[in-house]
């Protein structure tokens, strides 16, 4: 390709959602295809959003909200059973924990044989992009159907991937496909950019998704090609930045009116917390932090086909100055983004999920220093049989989309790709603890009580 051409361009690794549900602004048709929500009718949108409707809360005081409501796991864990043993559908109380927006304290309760999740928690709605919400906040509620994951990712007993996640990345083919492409466009005529754009997108083909650690059709999984999709949309410029302090790679590329072919990068989210706080017995819990910051490196993509099929490894160059500045953006800005993306601020909830199946793993799992006393262990929850989990459609692959700007005299050219990462066990591990002896956390422990009667399964 002629350097004289004066173009910019970008192809955007694209994700997928549920085939009946929305979730993150996307979702999957009928025929399988990635759509975002924004071409759909009114009548369309509606059409979808019925055929997963959610309940409403089931009394004054879920609706009401709380700023720290606490849930009994092993209370909770007895109540699905009972709905799956009988036939019946979990109800939306049960569904969303009680309307808890944020995960915040991990209780273990080993008198009781239990544990406690504790967060702010208020009522709840649907957005027409699919998420549900809490009604004064609008942040996502957490999902009883994404913990369950988590406890069976911390659980297994079986050899596991060594973190939960998800990767969309060309597929070799692809590559070789559009490199033979571009050899044959030659220098791009601006009197046909999509016509040449439509050629590139037809021969980079289908992305490839790849799941990490989780059921590969559970909301879960769902939720991460999701949050993963949206911030390629964001860091490429396929999609305005809702928040003014965030700049798409593209246009930070331009203004360093750099000369050269710009590098290829791919972008992903990581899980990482500021600290930990605990008591000094290890059963209260407080995470400390956002939980996520956004990661680059700079990928050759042809080089990556050539050292799969060489198999050799070669030293990964530096990364561009406007990719960093672009991470570094992202992850200082990420809770103003969460508000306005909603599928962010679900990663983190299910990222302090992840972090509490861990924790509380952890007392089962070759800890000598733990007492006999282990507390609850999950059984129905980890039984996938008797405790089966909503089925969502998943793509294996997605279609790439073809993005560009026009630049003075350069261009430049980035094939994308990307990820989520959530390293449950090296999170909990590698995160700064802090024991937090006659401080908040103890006093909050101290009013954290199961209620004696034992159908209630949360409390304020």
């Amino acid at each position: 390709m002629a350097r004289s051409a004066s173009l910019a361009f970008v192809f955007l690794a694209a994700s997928a959602a549920a085939a009946f549900a929305q979730v993150g602004g996307v979702y999957i048709d009928a025929k399988g295809m990635l759509r975002h929500v924004s071409r759909l009718s009114q009548d369309e949108r509606l059409a979808v959003l019925r055929a997963d409707a959610v309940g409403k809360p089931a009394s004054m005081q879920l609706a009401d909200g709380s700023s720290l409501r606490k849930v009994s796991l092993r209370r909770v864990e007895r109540l699905a059973e009972a709905a799956h043993k009988a036939g019946r559908p979990l109800p939306a109380d049960v569904r969303f924990m009680a309307g808890m927006t944020r995960l915040k304290y991990v209780f273990i309760d080993p008198a009781n044989d239990d544990v406690i999740l504790a967060g702010p928690a208020e009522g709840w709605k649907q957005l027409p992009a699919g998420e549900v919400v809490g009604t004064k906040s609008g942040r996502p509620v957490l999902h009883l159907e994404d913990l369950i994951v988590a406890l069976r990712y911390a659980f297994t007993e079986k050899a596991r991937p060594p973190f939960i996640g998800c990767s969309i990345d060309p597929t070799p083919d692809g590559l070789r496909s559009y490199a033979a492409h571009l050899r044959r466009v030659g220098r791009i005529d601006r009197t046909r950019l999509r016509e040449t754009f439509a050629g590139m997108e037809r021969a980079m083909g289908p992305q490839a998704v790849s799941l990490y650690g989780v059921d590969g059709s559970s909301r879960f999984a769902l939720m991460l090609v999701a949050a993963d999709y949206r911030l390629k949309r964001l860091s490429m410029g396929h999609d305005p930045s809702p928040v003014k302090g965030v700049v798409n790679y593209l246009d930070l590329a331009a203004r360093r009116g750099v000369s050269r072919v710009q590098p290829q990068h791919r972008w992903w989210f990581n899980a990482e917390y500021d600290a930990i706080h605990h008591t000094p017995d290890e059963l209260a819990f407080e995470l400390v932090g956002q939980g996520v910051k956004v990661a680059t490196e700079r990928a050759d993509l042809s080089t990556k086909v050539a050292d799969k099929a060489s198999k050799t490894s070669r030293k990964k160059p530096l990364v561009a100055r406007a990719a960093r500045q672009l991470t570094e953006s992202l992850t200082k800005h990420f809770p103003e983004l969460a508000v306005k993306i909603p599928i962010f601020a679900e990663l983190q909830n299910a990222i302090a999920l992840s972090v509490a199946a861990e924790l509380i793993a952890r007392r089962h799992f070759g800890d000598e220093s733990v007492k006999p006393d282990r507390g609850w262990k999950p059984t129905h929850f980890l039984d996938a049989k008797s405790c089966p989990l909503t089925k969502y459609e998943v793509p294996k692959t997605v279609p790439p989309i073809a993005s560009w700007r026009l630049v003075r005299g350069r261009h430049w050219m980035i094939s994308v790709s990307g990820g989520v990462q959530i390293a449950p066990t090296q999170l909990v591990a590698g995160t700064p603890k802090k024991s937090s002896r006659g401080t908040e956390l103890a006093e909050t422990r101290r009013g954290v009580k199961l209620p004696t009667e034992k159908k209630r399964w949360w409390w304020d």
